[in-house]
This record gives C-alpha cells, structure tokens and sequence, in this order.
C-alpha cells in the first residue's frame, strides 16, 4: 500500500467496476465517491475496502454500512489490525490484521 498516486476521480459514468481503498483517516475522498456511487450509479458494482486500527478508530463505518444497503452493488470490507476486546469478525469486521498483508496474499 502506498500513498495516492495517478488519476484520483470517480469517472462520470463507471463503464466497470470501481475498487476504492483507503487506510484510517484516508477513507474520506473514498467516502465521497461511494456516495456519488449510492446517489447516482447504484448498480455499477463497487468494492470499499478499508483497514483501520480496530472498531473504536473505524471513522464513517455506519455511513458507508448505510450506503451499501441503499446500493446492493456496494461491497464493504473491512480490515480491522488489532481488534479491541469483543470485537467479532464478521460483525465488526470482515478480516483481522494489517489490509496491505492480507491484500497481498
């Protein structure tokens, strides 16, 4: 995983799917673009993928939970590196440890 790097926009009619990948507080302009998915193109198939410390440090983790069920297009993952006592995966998140590990493998 690396900073942003290249064209960072949403294009203005998807013609493929859209894979948008953030870590911690990176998640906002990933944010914006998942609700101009849910608002105007809720069947392009979108993949949020976000790793974060645990659940306590997991900004906008309702919003984006809100959107995907508003655009059943939408696929949220979640990567949670150290989860916090009675933290269940599946619940709270989907995958446990660091994203840029598990992305790799």
């Amino acid at each position: 995983m690396a900073p942003p790097a290249g064209e960072f926009f949403l294009a203005d009619l998807p013609q493929r799917p859209v894979v948008l990948l953030s870590g911690g507080v990176g998640l906002t302009p990933m944010v914006a673009m998942l609700e101009t998915i849910a608002e105007h193109h809720p069947h392009v198939p979108a993949y949020f993928i976000h790793g974060t410390h645990n659940r306590e440090t997991h900004a906008m983790r309702g919003h984006v939970r809100a959107l995907a069920k508003r655009a059943a297009a939408i696929q949220v993952t979640d990567f949670h590196q150290t989860p916090v006592p009675g933290a269940s995966d599946h619940i709270h998140y989907e995958f446990f440890g660091p994203a840029d590990e598990l992305l790799a493998a």
